[in-house]
C-alpha cells in the first residue's frame, strides 16, 4: 500500500514538467492523542525509515527534512484549562501540537517551494489549516 500511494504522489503531485527543481521541506509531527489508535506517532519516522525520501528525491525535488516537530504541553491536570470543545480528545496536547506547527510551517515555507507534513494523527490538520487562513 505505501508504495503505491508514493507512486501515486511522485505520478500525480511531485513530478515536474519543467526541468527546475522545486525544494520540498518534510516536518514530521508525531503526534497521536487526538484519537485513541496507538501507533499512528510512529508513522513519520516509518515513512522515512521505508524509503519515502528516496522515492520522493526521484520527483525533481530537492528534499529538506526538519525532523520531528518538538513541542512541550506545560500543562499539568491542576492548571489544564477548561476544553470548551467536548469532542476533543486531550485538549492541551492538542493545542500545544498544533501552536508550535504553525509557525514551523512558515519557517519551512521561508526556504522552500512546498512543504509535506508526515503525521501523526488527524488532528495536525487543524494547524496546516490554520495557518493557511492566517496568511489569507
Amino acid at each position: 500500500m505505501f508504495k503505491n500511494s508514493a507512486n501515486t504522489i511522485m505520478r500525480n503531485y511531485a513530478a515536474s514538467r519543467t526541468n527546475t527543481s522545486k525544494r520540498l521541506g518534510i516536518l514530521g509531527v508525531p503526534f497521536s492523542k487526538g484519537q485513541g489508535k496507538k501507533g499512528v506517532d510512529l508513522a513519520p519516522d516509518f515513512l522515512r525509515d521505508n524509503g519515502l525520501l528516496r522515492m520522493l528525491s526521484k520527483c525533481n525535488v530537492n528534499i529538506s527534512d526538519y525532523g520531528n516537530l518538538k513541542y512541550e504541553s506545560h500543562i499539568t491536570r491542576e492548571d489544564r484549562p477548561p476544553n470548551p470543545y467536548k469532542k476533543i480528545k486531550n485538549y492541551a496536547e492538542f493545542m500545544a501540537c498544533n501552536k508550535a506547527l504553525i509557525p514551523r510551517i512558515s519557517e519551512i515555507l521561508n526556504e522552500n517551494d512546498m512543504f509535506l507534513i508526515l503525521g501523526g494523527d488527524h488532528s495536525i490538520g487543524f494547524g496546516r489549516c490554520l495557518y493557511a487562513y492566517k496568511i489569507m
